[in-house]
């Protein structure tokens, strides 16, 4: 679908200040909210990369992003067990198997790498071999179903 600038332009033109300035307000909390997730999950993940103590971790995201101590806690547990054996998946099929970032990035959604992450205790443990096979076996096995 095209944009209609003419149409963008009345609609500013004929619209109040007031609910331009309603409109720009939202928007600018809405990219701020998405900013503030983003920065707790890339502090987190950076922490935990750099081999920071999980008491840390957890210390220094209840003081910086103002959480509860179960929010930092489960922040942690998410990056430990989801978000970052999904990067190493993705990296592992750059490096080792010769993926484009993006076709990677599909194949952990298409597979449902991080919904199998999510639901298989202890999986987050295994090598990244493990996980891709078993996605695969996975995926396999709901297709025959």
């Amino acid at each position: 679908m095209e944009l209609d600038w003419y149409d963008i332009g009345n609609k500013i033109k004929n619209a109040k200040p007031e609910e331009l300035m309603d409109r720009i307000r939202e928007n600018v909390e809405l990219f701020v909210q998405d900013e503030r997730e983003n920065g707790k999950s890339n502090m987190t993940a950076a922490l935990h990369d750099a081999g920071v103590d999980d008491d840390q971790i957890i210390r220094l995201l209840v003081k910086y992003y103002d959480l509860t101590e179960n929010e930092a806690m489960e922040l942690l547990r998410l990056e430990k067990t989801q978000d970052e054996p999904c990067r190493r998946v993705i990296d592992y099929l750059i490096k080792k198997e010769g993926f484009s970032r993006s076709d990677a990035v599909d194949f952990i959604s298409d597979f449902g790498v991080s919904e199998l992450l999510r639901d298989t205790k202890g999986l987050w443990q295994k090598s990244t071999d493990q996980i891709i096979k078993l996605a695969k076996q996975n995926c396999n096995t709901e297709q025959a179903a």
